[in-house]
């Protein structure tokens, strides 16, 4: 997982080797099954994620009760509810573990 993560951030920024010694020791691995949400409508977001592998989807439910997906997280991608982090506010989006990339027979 280390190798991906830096190898993500190394695709965007230039950070020094004990930089990302620092933002590895920080890092906490997380298991969400399918289905399962990082984040629900709603919450107040704090946190960020790193896809180590799945796939995840960032939706939104109407007043009637319908679903949209508004894009989807594979692996190798960083997700949050962002702009409701950074705004301090209930984010407007779920997050979802929508399974695994590929075929995978689920």
């Amino acid at each position: 997982m280390d190798n991906l993560i830096i190898h993500s951030i190394r695709a965007t920024v230039d950070l020094p080797a004990g930089q990302e010694a620092e933002l590895l020791s920080i890092c906490k691995p997380l298991s969400l099954n399918k289905g399962d949400c990082f984040i629900r409508e709603g919450q107040l977001p704090h946190k960020f994620a790193f896809v180590n592998s799945g796939l995840f989807r960032y939706f939104y439910v109407d007043d009637k009760g319908n679903e949209f997906t508004k894009g989807f997280f594979p692996e190798g991608s960083f997700l949050s509810s962002y702009s409701a982090m950074v705004q301090q506010i209930p984010s407007y989006f779920s997050i979802e573990n929508f399974g695994r990339c590929g075929n995978s027979g689920d």
